[in-house]
């Protein structure tokens, strides 16, 4: 049990950078987009894509609804940024981009 416990650590160590650059946060922020986000923007928003920079920090897109709720997340936009940040425990992503 701890040898495959060690190849498992193994290969996690090895493939996350060649994941993340994959867009392994798109699917995590999709799956986890309830628990992450508050209460009255996780059902009118959705993660679309995100695009990495050379430093490893990305935009984030996201989908909503109409232009109206767009116009309301700009004023949010920040904290929207610090709930992603703060559940990946470091700054990946720096902007975020509304579109319907």
């Amino acid at each position: 049990m701890k040898d495959a416990q060690n190849l498992f650590y193994f290969l996690e160590k090895l493939s996350k950078p060649i994941i993340e650059k994959k867009g392994i946060h798109l699917v995590k922020l999709i799956e986890d987009w309830q628990l992450i986000m508050p209460q009255d923007v996780k059902d009118v928003l959705s993660p679309s894509k995100i695009v990495w920079n050379s430093n490893n920090q990305g935009i984030l897109y996201i989908k909503s609804h109409n232009n109206i709720i767009n116009h309301i997340m700009l004023h949010k936009k920040q904290e929207l940024i610090n709930k992603i940040n703060s559940y990946f425990g470091y700054n990946c992503i720096i902007e975020i981009k509304f579109s319907t």
